[in-house]
């Protein structure tokens, strides 16, 4: 049987571990992390290349800093994150477009 962090859905235990990652419990927030990280990297991987590592620590910092203000099921947690990656790729386009070029 594959364990939550290997499969696409954490299915009836997500309420549970989404309360203890709120609550502070570090081994949730460890599971909510390798339930989504390798998706976030992939997400930003094909859209910014070698900045994608980064973008995903920005975008984890992010969900850290708002967790216990989220409430919603799986799928709206998903939204959420990828949502929040999304905005730091735009931040990073934004902020390279500023940036002069060298030749």
């Amino acid at each position: 049987m594959a364990t939550p962090t290997t499969r696409n859905s954490l299915g009836d235990q997500f309420k549970g571990i989404l309360t203890a990652a709120q609550d502070g419990g570090e081994w949730a927030v460890a599971i909510l992390y390798r339930w989504l990280h390798p998706a976030v990297v992939r997400y930003l991987r094909a859209r910014a290349g070698d900045e994608a590592e980064d973008l995903a620590s920005e975008t984890w910092i992010a969900i850290a800093r708002g967790l216990q203000n989220f409430s919603g099921d799986e799928v709206a947690f998903r939204s959420w994150v990828f949502t929040i990656a999304h905005r730091r790729l735009i931040d990073h386009h934004r902020a390279s477009s500023r940036r002069p070029r060298t030749r």
